[in-house]
C-alpha cells in the first residue's frame, strides 16, 4: 500500500487554521501532542458523527503520552467535522477503540435578527435559525422551512 504526504499550501493552511478557530481548538500544532481541548468520549458518539457527516480534513499523527491513565505514545487518526474533531486509537494491549472529542463543548444559543445584524452575521428571516456558541462563539444556522 502507498501513502502519500501531502502538504498545504499557506492558503489551504490558513484556511485550516482558521477553521481549528472556529471551532474552538485552543492548542494545534504538527509535533506530537493531541489538540485542545478534548475529552475522552464514547466510540458511539464518534460513529453517529461519521454515520451522519463527511469530514471536512482528516490526519494521522503519532502522538506522545498526554494522558496520566493513558502512560503510552499512540498513533491516532482525527476527523475534522463541521463543528469539532474526533481522535480516533485502537488500543491492541486492551483490544478497544478509544476516542476523544476535540474542541469546545459548545453551548448553543438562538440569536435575534437583529443580534445576527449587530454582530455581522447573516439572519434570513422567520424561518431562519442562527445559534452561537456561548463560550467559542461558533456560529451555525438553518432554515426551517422545509
Amino acid at each position: 500500500m502507498l501513502t502519500k504526504t501531502i502538504e498545504l499550501t499557506k492558503e489551504e493552511r490558513a484556511n485550516f487554521d482558521e477553521y481549528l478557530k472556529k471551532i474552538g481548538v485552543t492548542r494545534y500544532d504538527d509535533s506530537r501532542t493531541i489538540p485542545e481541548p478534548w475529552v475522552k468520549v464514547d466510540a458511539t458518539q464518534f460513529f453517529e458523527w461519521l454515520q451522519t457527516y463527511s469530514p471536512q480534513y482528516t490526519e494521522f499523527r503519532s502522538v506522545k503520552r498526554f494522558t496520566d491513565d493513558y502512560p503510552y505514545t499512540t498513533s491516532m487518526h482525527i476527523y475534522w467535522f463541521y463543528k469539532n474533531g474526533y481522535a480516533v486509537h485502537f488500543d491492541y494491549r486492551t483490544r478497544e477503540l478509544l476516542t476523544w472529542k476535540l474542541g469546545c463543548d459548545h453551548k448553543m444559543k438562538e440569536i435575534t435578527q437583529k443580534e445576527a445584524k449587530s454582530q455581522g452575521l447573516s439572519h434570513w428571516g422567520m424561518h431562519c435559525h442562527v445559534y452561537k456558541c456561548t463560550v467559542c462563539g461558533f456560529v451555525e444556522s438553518f432554515d426551517s422551512s422545509g
